[in-house]
């Protein structure tokens, strides 16, 4: 798959598996999968999605009463996780130069590792996807934090997107770690059109890495 695709799809994957009809459903009340040596554990109402993968994504599910979406894959870059964190934040993020600095800080990183990643092949074209995806739909960067989990760092990231032909209004809650393998990263991404879901401490306890990261 090229590249300037999968960047696109980074932006994307969030809004579209919200609109997906009920027709895709397949009826379960729990929802277990595993990616990158990560395991997802849901229950209460979540049912699987049979939907294509992609670069970023290989796992769907929805909980179609609490109307959430999740998307889940893992994948191999030659960045680190804190340096792709990085990047995702800085797409979501708009400012000055001072604002890289201070994501890098966030994120416990230089301002010149920041820098390194921005200036790599996917970082460039991370920037050429933002151009071209801000013609229909806004980004937001609302909080970031990380916290250990079972030995391994994990950021929680939420954001806010708006599609600017409707108005549409979707939050995110991603969550970003290490895979098992080496160079392996693996992202979970909530999506609701609800920010209650920043609040909800299930989303975050239903990821559990079953081994020690690389």
């Amino acid at each position: 798959m090229d590249m300037h695709q999968t960047t696109n799809k980074l932006l994307l994957i969030l809004s579209a598996v919200l609109f997906l009809t009920p027709a895709c459903l397949i009826a379960e009340d729990s929802f277990t999968t595993e990616t990158g040596g990560v395991q997802i554990i849901l229950t209460n109402g979540w049912n699987r999605l049979d939907q294509p993968v992609n670069f970023f994504v290989q796992k769907r599910a929805r909980n179609t009463e609490q109307n959430i979406a999740l998307s889940a894959g893992s994948f191999v870059l030659d960045l680190t996780l804190e340096q792709y964190v990085t990047l995702g934040l800085s797409g979501l993020a708009s400012g000055p130069d001072a604002a890289l600095e201070k994501l890098a800080k966030d994120v416990g990183i230089s301002k010149e590792e920041a820098e390194k990643a921005l200036s790599s092949q996917i970082g460039r074209q991370l920037t050429e996807s933002l151009k071209q995806t801000s013609r229909t739909m806004q980004f937001e960067l609302l909080n970031v934090s990380k916290k250990e989990i079972d030995g391994a760092t994990m950021f929680d990231i939420h954001s806010k997107m708006v599609v600017i032909a409707s108005g549409q209004i979707i939050f995110s809650r991603q969550f970003l770690l290490y895979g098992s393998s080496p160079h392996e990263i693996v992202q979970i991404t909530y999506a609701s059109t609800s920010e209650g879901i920043f609040s909800q401490k299930d989303l975050a306890d239903s990821i559990r890495p079953k081994t020690k990261v690389k």
